[in-house]
Formats: C-alpha cells, structure tokens, sequence
C-alpha cells in the first residue's frame, strides 16, 4: 500500500496536467460503462430469483402451458393430471388473483386474495410467521371456511398480537357469471394462519390473504355457470415443487417426454398451447424470457462501446507518450526497473478508469429507471433492479478490471521501444501493435454494431409500409363498456343483433361529419382482439386439427375496411347460408384458395357444428402488430359474441371533436353503451410499432457512440503518426515529392491500417444479423446487403478521417523541419 500511494499522487498529477483531455476520457468511458451497467442491473433482475416467501425455494418452479404470445391459465382438472402423471414433481398447486371486500362493522375494505387450489401449503410450503396453513381437508367444496392473513395485515389491522388466530373475517365478492354486478356474501372466513413477512404474495406483492380456491370459487359461481362446476374453468397459474432427488431439468424432459407434442388432452388447452417449466416463480415465463433476450442484447451492446471506448481511451494514452519519453527516460536512467514503469502505467490506467466507473454507476442510476419505461420492454415485470445486486457489481468491477489493462496496454507496450535517448532521431513513425490492435478492434466493433441497426431500420421500414391487407383511412374505433354477459348462445340473438346494430346505425349517423357505421370484431390494432378459437379437422386430414378464429362483422365492415375479396361475394344481410373464410383457412384446409362451393367441415364450436359451403374468401390482414398474421379466420355477420361488437366509424372528425357529439347521444339516452376505449387505428399502429422504434433508436444511439468513437480514436492515429513523422515528410517533400503525393500516402496508410478492421467487420457484421433472426430480425432481412453497404461506408468514413492528417502530412516546411534536427 506504500507503495501504490505515491503511484496514485503521481497518476493524479499526470491526469491534471491535461485536465480537458482527460475529462474527455473520463466521461466517454463513464457514459459507455452506464450505459452497460444499466442494462446489467435490469437483466440481473429478469433472472429466475428464488421466491423468499416459500421454504426450500431453489425447489419451486413454474409449470405454464405457453402460448405463442402469452402463458395460459390452466384449471384444477389440468393442476391434478399434472401431479398425478409427472413422478418428478412432489406437488402442484395453482394461483388466482381475486378481490374481496371485508366488512369489518360499518368499515368495508377492499381487500386482495389469492385463492389456491390443494397442494399450496401442504405442498409448496409458504413461509408463515404464525398459525399453520390451509389443511388439504378445507380444499373440498364443503371444506371449512379457512384463510391465511399476510403480515402487513396482521400488523395493519391486529396490531400484530397473537389472538388473531380464531378471529374471523366477514367477505364478499364479485358473483361470476351473473347478469347484473352483484356482489355475493362468501360467509365468515376463520383465520388459521399468518404469513411470514418476507411471502408478500405470489406473483405479486401486496396479497392481504390467501383462500381454498375449491371452497371459495363455487361461492362466486351464478347463474348458467353455478351447474358448470369450478373444474372447467382456467383461471390458475400452475407452480410445482420437485420431488427430492429430480432436478428442475430432469423434470422437464419427463414432462416434454409425456406431453412433448401438447398440452394435457381434453383440459382445455390449445392445440399450439406447449408445456414448459421454468425455475423460480414467474407469472409469465415467456414473457420474461423476451424481455431478458432483449436486455441481454443491449447489454451485450453496451459491453461492446465499452470496449471501443477504452481502446480509444488506450490510443490517447499511447498519443500522450511522445511528451512522457524525457520523464519515463530519466526514471530509467536513474535506476527505476521497467516492472516500476509498467506498474505506474497501470495505476494511471486504473485511476482513470476508477472515476470513469464513478461516472458511469452515478449514471446508471438514472438510466436504469428509464430504461425500465422503454416501449420494447413494457411487457417485462421488473421487481427490485438495483445496483446492489451482487451480480451486477461483480460485473461492473470484472468489466472495470478488462478495461484497465485494455486500456493500460498501449503504454505498457510503448515502454519497450523506450530508450534514454529515447530514439530522437528516428526518420520514419510507424504503428504500434496496439494502434493496429486498438484501430481494428474499434472499426470492427463499430461495423458489428452499424449492421445491426441498419437490420432495425430495413425492418422497421417495412413493418410501416407492409401490406395490411385493408385500409384504416378516416377510421375511428369505439370499443363500448358492456355491463351484461360477454357472450350467449341464444338462437335469437342474431335477429336482436341486427336490430340494435340498425339502432345504434341511425344515431351514429345523425352525427354531421360521419360518413359510414359498421360493427365487428375484432378491429385494427385493438387492445383486446375479442375472438374466440375453434378447431376444425380438413376432409382430407381428419386426424389433423387447424386453429381457427372465429370474426363478427356486419356487412359494412368489409367495406368499410376495404377488405378485398378474391373469390366469391359477401353475403347479404341476414344470409347464413355459407361461410366467408380467409385465404389462410382456404389453404390449410383445402390446400388452395379458390374454393367457392366447397363445403367447410364441421367446427366445434357453439352453434357452428353444420358443415356450410364457402361463399366468399377473403385476403389475409394483420389486425394486430404488422409482424403477426391473423390465424384462419371465418367471418360471420352474427355470432355468440356479438354483444361484444366494436363500432366503426367513417369519419374525418379530429377525435376530439367526435367525442363530445358522442357524450352528448350516450347522456340524452340516444345511444346506449360506455365508451371503454375511443381511438384511430392509424395512431394505434405506431403504438404497436413503438418497441421496435424503441429497439432502433437505443441502438441507433450506440452504434453513433461506438462509430464517433472508433473515428475519433482513427483519427487519433493518423495524426499522432504525422507528427511522429514529420521528419520523413519533410525528407520526402525535400527530394521533391509534391502534396498531393504525401496526402495520397497519408491517406493509404490510412487505409491498410483500417483494412483488418473492415475485415472483420464484413463477418462479424453477417454473423451478428443472423443470430437477431427470428428474435429480433425476420428471416428476410438482407443480411449480405446490409454488411456490404456497412463495410463500403466505413471504408469512406476511414478516408474522410485521414484527410486532415493529410493536409497536415502536405503543409510541413521541410526547411524550416531539418533546420530544427
């Protein structure tokens, strides 16, 4: 520690004899290192973390059928075969959030549930500060009315005294099912237990309770579902706790081994619905596993500006050496061992990437609250990013110690080509091994990251002018608040249907300025598509079942969308003779597309089980993300979903203008609906457009760091080699080479020094868009293009860079130079 003190004093005094220069160097390397740090404190957090609130946690993991876009609620017929059928899993419990209301006297509170199924307590073992759990006995249907209070309420509302267990709460919640909101009284329920301070909740924090999901649930059940019975309903997320001596992968490959090609048979699961287990508890595993690739790329992005920003830290070190040779030459002299030397270069090294990390943790303090607001992870579920993280800051310190001897190197290797004299009358300046080290890292990092945001821009560009199969010109969307049953399979439902359609038409269309009224779902880049999926099996394939999506649509909707019809006619007014499909479903089942009068198997499905001839098909559209095509779809003008009908208006209003003319119909009574959510598709396109905005611009704002950085640190080169070497100018200028000569062989210097940076960037730039595709980048994007276009432009860049040294190389006086030798 003597030792290194006076390095420290002296590395401080270097650094302050250039306070500018060395500024410079702090807050690029200190932006880059942020940069970098922010993401690494986000990705820390989407790892799988043990949950703190159940005992032996490393054992609890998370069962989902997966979706292509989201996970599945499963229901209790599913949770029971999967305990029953996999030997690797000592249990299985499901989770369902629910709201309650506690009648405390005159007090009511509303309260946050989380009714589980057999199998939670006894099973997956939450931690409890007081009491026990709910017994596998009050699971049952007539089980007691039991329930286990979290600590906060305890504390909240019992003052944290022991007598709590015994107390009972009086609840009620939301009848399911029911015409009208009506609230049911689910009777007294006994306090049995208290959890442990650290189980705030499941997936969520914040749970005031925990109840027997088969006790509690058929309480809440009226009306046409009370007879249905609980079991058929999917509405829990599925956790599991391994069996002692199975491993979380063991498990797994036994579970894709026995329902690797579905999900359970006949438990209410999708044909593409796929089984996966994840460690740790997620309430989307999917979803996390996204957002963790997403921020793992921008991680690994910003390690890579780190490294082109200490290279070109490194170069300006290297660039200060020439004013450093007098001092480090004496030291020599008197006796100082090179190991001295270098361990001095290192410290100055260090220091300077010392408060570069200072600057870049205080940075990161604000861009990782920042970056969890960008659109491309809004689907991501942070708990607590932090920097204190031990992961996170063995990262930064691991990143910090490569940075140091990155940037350390040049100097370092300078020393050996020092001398007392220190080669004073040297003629001719060549590159170093770390110029030409540093100069390729830097060009080729930067044409790696280059490529792939000129990939985000070829995609987003066509994402904006694809083909969305229909046109949303002066379209408005109203998605209406409906109070009564989502759906109903009512065989007058069709006629009431067109009645309230016509009804809501009429008024709709008193208002001046809307041109057209049509009704359907679902809509252009709706929030909730509103649709329902069935199975159908083609004639040819009976074994084989095809997803379909069933669309409610009057008859303006398809003109009022443009929809283009490539066969057929769509039918009038109340004909149900035949079906209208898509192109998708035309091919899937009868493997072409002009298939007018062929007759289209039975669905299953409410009242869709007659086989109908097809009347028309329709082209292909993208009623969501441009990126996502719509499933095989079959249109109908009235379904058992109607009620849940959009409104479609044709119209140049501003929406602000439209909107009080609708609040004016809906509080005279004209129009009889709530306005849930009110918007023009067009501006909700570039809200689903946003992640990929999002992705583009922080990529775009890395690749212009890492470009101006591996140019400026070129630069650097080209003009520390002039001045080295002025002597051979002014030689080559006095035996009568003219400028134009001495530019071209600045500028050629240049460029064989660039050339193995350009080099690889050409690969590196190919394999780095292949590993984006399908991720991030479609399986179209040019990649080839891409890389020669980036390589090409770089190549430019590099001779731009040198024509300055250039110019400088073609005006040194040779006279007045060998004057001053």
């Amino acid at each position: 520690m003597k030792a290194l003190l006076p390095d420290l004093v002296h590395a401080w005094r270097v650094h302050r004899a250039t306070p500018v220069a060395s500024s410079i160097a702090v807050a690029v390397l200190g932006i880059a290192l942020g940069f970098m740090t922010a993401f690494l404190s986000l990705f820390s957090d989407l790892l799988p973390h043990p949950h703190r609130g159940f005992d032996a946690a490393d054992g609890v993991a998370t069962l989902v059928a997966q979706m292509p876009d989201s996970a599945n609620p499963v229901n209790i017929r599913f949770l029971e075969r999967a305990g029953d059928e996999v030997s690797g899993f000592a249990a299985v419990a499901g989770v369902n959030v629910a709201d309650v209301e506690w009648r405390d006297g005159a007090k009511v509170e509303l309260l946050t549930a989380e009714t589980v199924t057999r199998g939670f307590f006894d099973g997956l073992r939450p931690r409890l500060a007081l009491g026990s759990g709910i017994a596998a006995e009050d699971h049952r249907d007539d089980g007691a009315s039991v329930a286990v209070i979290s600590h906060a309420l305890w504390q909240r509302h019992f003052g944290g005294r022991p007598d709590v267990i015994g107390q009972e709460l009086e609840l009620l919640a939301d009848a399911m099912a029911s015409n009208d909101e009506e609230q049911v009284e689910v009777g007294p329920y006994r306090i049995v237990g208290v959890a442990h301070p650290d189980m705030e909740g499941t997936f969520r924090s914040n749970v005031d309770l925990w109840l027997p999901a088969e006790q509690f649930m058929p309480k809440r059940l009226t009306g046409p579902l009370a007879n249905v019975g609980l079991g058929n309903f999917g509405m829990f997320r599925a956790l599991v706790r391994l069996a002692l001596d199975r491993s979380l992968e063991s498990a797994r490959r036994e579970l894709v081994s026995a329902h690797g090609n579905g999900a359970f048979d006949g438990l209410g699961q999708p044909d593409d619905a796929r089984l996966q287990l994840h460690p740790g508890v997620t309430l989307d595993p999917g979803r996390q596993a996204e957002a963790r690739r997403q921020v793992g790329l921008f991680t690994l992005v910003g390690f890579l500006v780190v490294i082109v920003a200490g290279a070109n830290v490194g170069l300006f070190l290297l660039a200060r050496a020439p004013g450093r040779r007098r001092e480090l030459g004496i030291r020599l002299a008197v006796g100082a061992p090179m190991k001295r030397l270098r361990r001095q270069l290192l410290v100055e090294s260090a220091l300077l990437v010392a408060a570069a990390t200072l600057v870049g943790i205080v940075l990161a303090l604000w861009l990782m609250v920042w970056f969890q607001d960008l659109a491309f992870l809004e689907r991501a579920r942070f708990s607590s990013v932090s920097l204190l993280d031990w992961r996170v800051l063995a990262g930064v310190v691991g990143v910090a110690a490569f940075v140091t001897l990155l940037v350390s190197l040049a100097p370092i290797a300078g020393l050996k080509r020092l001398g007392v004299i220190g080669a004073t009358r040297q003629v001719r300046a060549r590159p170093g091994a770390f110029q030409r080290f540093g100069g390729a890292l830097q060009i080729a990092i930067a044409g790696v990251v280059a490529c792939v945001v000129l990939g985000f821009v070829v995609y987003l560009l066509d994402l904006r002018t694809r083909d969305l199969g229909y046109s949303t010109d002066d379209l408005v969307v109203i998605t209406p608040s409906f109070s009564g049953p989502v759906f109903s399979a009512d065989s007058a439902d069709a006629e009431r249907t067109r009645v309230r359609r016509e009804r809501q038409r009429e008024v709709l269309l008193q208002i001046p300025g809307v041109e057209a009224v049509a009704f359907g779902v679902p809509v252009p880049a709706g929030q909730v598509s509103a649709t329902f999926s069935f199975r159908l099996s083609p004639p040819d394939r009976p074994d084989r079942e095809i997803r379909v999506a069933l669309a409610s649509a009057d008859r303006v909707f398809p003109e009022m969308l443009d929809l283009r019809v490539l066969h057929g006619r769509w039918p009038d007014v109340g004909d149900a003779s035949g079906h209208v499909v898509s192109r998708a479903l035309a091919e899937a089942v009868f493997g072409h597309v002009d298939v007018v009068g062929e007759v289209l198997p039975s669905i299953q499905g409410p009242g869709l089980s007659e086989p109908k001839p097809v009347v028309a098909v329709v082209e292909n559209v993208f009623f969501a993300h441009p990126e996502k095509p719509d499933d095989p779809r079959i249109y109908s003008e009235s379904t058992f979903f109607s009620d849940n009908d959009r409104i479609l208006l044709k119209t140049r209003l501003p929406l602000g203008t439209l909107r009080p003319e609708l609040d004016r119909l809906i509080e005279a009574g004209d129009l009889e609906i709530d306005i849930a959510h009110f918007f023009r598709p067009r501006d909700r396109f570039r809200e689903l457009l946003a992640p990929d905005r999002g992705r583009l611009y922080l990529s775009m704002l890395a690749a212009a760091t890492a470009l101006a950085l591996a140019l400026f640190g070129f630069y650097g080169i080209q003009r520390f080699l002039v001045d080295a070497g002025r002597r051979e100018f002014a030689i080559l200028a006095a035996i009568g080479a003219g400028p134009k000569r001495l530019r071209r062989r600045v500028i050629g210097t240049g460029l064989l020094l660039g050339l193995p940076g350009l080099v690889f960037a050409g690969p590196l730039g190919y394999l780095g868009l292949a590993a984006l595709k399908p991720e991030f980048l479609p399986d179209s994007t040019p990649a080839l293009a891409i890389v020669l276009f980036v390589v090409v432009a770089l190549a430019v860049l590099l001779v731009l860079t040198s024509l300055a040294p250039a110019r400088r190389a073609a005006a040194i006086a040779p006279a007045a130079q060998l004057r001053e030798d």
